[in-house]
């Protein structure tokens, strides 16, 4: 559960600075880990470790989501902005000086 947790936090160093691909990346591992971990039944045993684990990841995976989708708003103003520009410069080639 450890490494979940720590492919978690590695996770959101590399959101923090943009390094969408490798989250994509590390999310693939960490889903598989979370299929071997969580795919089975939980031992009463380790319920308790496994519940705060969980919680752990959840609350990580929410501050990736809010980083992702702010990421998202981002892109999107700068690829609007590039459209805009795109449309002024076809509009002043437009016209023969």
């Amino acid at each position: 559960m450890r490494e979940l947790i720590g492919l978690c936090d590695e996770m959101l160093v590399h959101a923090r600075s943009d390094d969408w691909k490798r989250v994509a990346e590390i999310d693939v591992h960490r889903g598989r880990l979370i299929a071997q971990y969580l795919g089975g039944p939980i031992l009463r045993d380790d319920a308790a470790l496994v519940q705060d684990a969980i919680r752990s990841m959840l609350a990580k995976n929410e501050e990736l989501v809010a980083l992702a989708t702010t990421a998202r708003d981002e892109a999107g103003k700068r690829a609007g902005q590039a459209s805009k520009g795109r449309k002024a410069l076809a509009s002043y080639n437009a016209f023969p000086l």
